[in-house]
């Protein structure tokens, strides 16, 4: 059976069936009929939901539009780290030997120490994760 969960501040966090909900979640009756509900304690109930203003709703499309932007990048960014280590002999015998999960550091490693293309690749997509948290 499914329960439901907001946490401290009244906010949803979901419906869970079989598994723990996050530390200090508090179970409530139903879930609410739009995510942007908060529980009211007092009430027993989820508070009415405002409209959102337009500039609310230009700053989340710009967000969502910046995240996937972001998301290209890194992506494009990783699929060129990667086809630059495989063209690296020592590479290629380091993942047919272990399993990818267990070299990736060292091989990330090796090329941010021996080969500067490689390393500039890396520090850019170092870069995007903080920028991402600037984001509006």
């Amino acid at each position: 059976m499914t329960k439901y969960f907001v946490d401290s501040n009244g906010v949803y966090l979901g419906g869970f069936a079989g598994v723990e909900p996050p530390l200090g979640a508090v179970e409530v009756y139903f879930s609410p009929n739009n995510a942007t509900q908060v529980w009211d304690f007092e009430a027993g109930a989820y508070g009415s939901v405002s409209p959102p203003t337009p500039i609310e709703q230009i700053r989340a499309i710009e967000a969502a539009k910046a995240d996937d932007t972001a998301k290209v990048i890194r992506q494009t960014l990783l699929m060129a780290v990667v086809d630059k280590a495989m063209e690296r002999p020592e590479v290629v015998a380091m993942l047919q030997a272990y399993p990818a999960e267990a070299v990736k550091a060292q091989v990330i490693s090796t090329l941010v120490d021996t080969d500067p293309g490689f390393k500039l690749m890396w520090e850019l997509e170092q870069a995007i994760g903080p920028l991402r948290a600037q984001l509006p």
